[in-house]
């Protein structure tokens, strides 16, 4: 597992960024920030988040929102409908 880590840890930032343009932003912040020092950083240098409230729990909604840096954010998508309502509010 370590020598996983080591040689994901070698792979250019750019890599990984691109990596991370394919998940959802709770896999981000919730599984790979907290691997280690290199992907907590290489995380909260990521400028193309696309945040979709539609995913996000209450709880995670909290902890991203605290973790999130508003100008990393691309993309974010609101919802209004029976199953969520006031969000947009």
């Amino acid at each position: 597992l370590k020598r996983s880590f080591q040689f994901m840890e070698n792979l250019p930032v750019e890599i990984l960024h691109r990596i991370f343009d394919q998940l959802d932003i709770e896999t981000i912040f919730f599984s790979i920030r907290p691997l280690s020092r290199y992907f907590r950083s290489t995380v909260l240098n990521y400028d193309r988040l696309n945040f979709n409230l539609k995913i996000s729990s209450k709880c995670h909604f909290d902890a991203l929102c605290r973790l999130i840096a508003p100008e990393n954010i691309r993309f974010l998508t609101l919802y209004h409908n029976e199953q969520i309502p006031e969000q947009i509010s």
